[in-house]
């Protein structure tokens, strides 16, 4: 899983900082250095190896499992390819703005008209892009700190037939139109910088107040 990958990733970075080497982490854990190059490549790292490995740094697995979340916490943005892939589909825009904010799986399910394969398909490129992790059952696990999506360029606008069970196509869904005109009032030139939202959904009170 890509969980998985970013805490050996810290490790090897920790080993780097400390100039320690694969025969350095052979003697500690009594292994051949082929041996270990061979837990590195195919991540196979159980508990008590890994705690091996962190004593030869002096560090505990909680400190090792710190530094790889400052990491990813460093990680506020989607990259320029990250962001064209993600937008440039509109069910998987849908898709990552629901994981993001936390949605189940089941949620999204319940809540659009989308299949569970089409969602599953989605989530799977979400994990690839190394945007979220793919859990058994379909559950998932925001890999950073992701507390808004940054649109740089253009806005994300509500034309997408995914629309809520509840409601018709293009009610409220994503950055509208009217949205971008009414309250926004701004061109997306790239001189601009980016623009930053900061995402959720309205309760059923929220929505009567608003209307009222």
């Amino acid at each position: 899983m890509a969980q998985t990958r970013e805490l050996i990733k810290t490790l090897k970075t920790a080993l780097k900082a400390q100039g320690k080497t694969y025969a350095d982490v052979a003697v500690e854990i009594g292994l051949t250095e082929a041996s270990v190059k061979r837990l590195f490549s195919q991540q196979s790292f159980s508990l008590s190896r890994l705690d091996q490995v962190c004593h030869l740094l002096e560090i505990e697995i909680s400190d090792l499992v710190q530094l790889m979340n400052e990491q990813q916490q460093r990680l506020q943005q989607l990259t320029i390819e990250q962001e064209k892939e993600i937008t440039g589909d509109v069910t998987l825009t849908l898709v990552a703005v629901c994981v993001l904010n936390r949605w189940t799986t089941n949620e999204i399910l319940s809540y659009y008209n989308i299949s569970e394969p089409e969602c599953v398909r989605h989530l799977a490129k979400l994990d690839r892009l190394k945007v979220i992790e793919l859990l058994p059952r379909n559950r998932t696990n925001r890999l950073a700190g992701y507390r808004y999506l940054v649109v740089m360029l253009q806005p994300i606008q509500g034309r997408s037939a995914y629309t809520s069970t509840g409601g018709q196509p293009g009610d409220n869904q994503g950055v509208d139109t009217q949205c971008t005109q009414g309250i926004i009032q701004t061109g997306f030139e790239e001189t601009a910088g980016p623009l930053l939202f900061y995402n959720g959904r309205r309760g059923e009170q929220s929505g009567i107040t608003i209307h009222a």
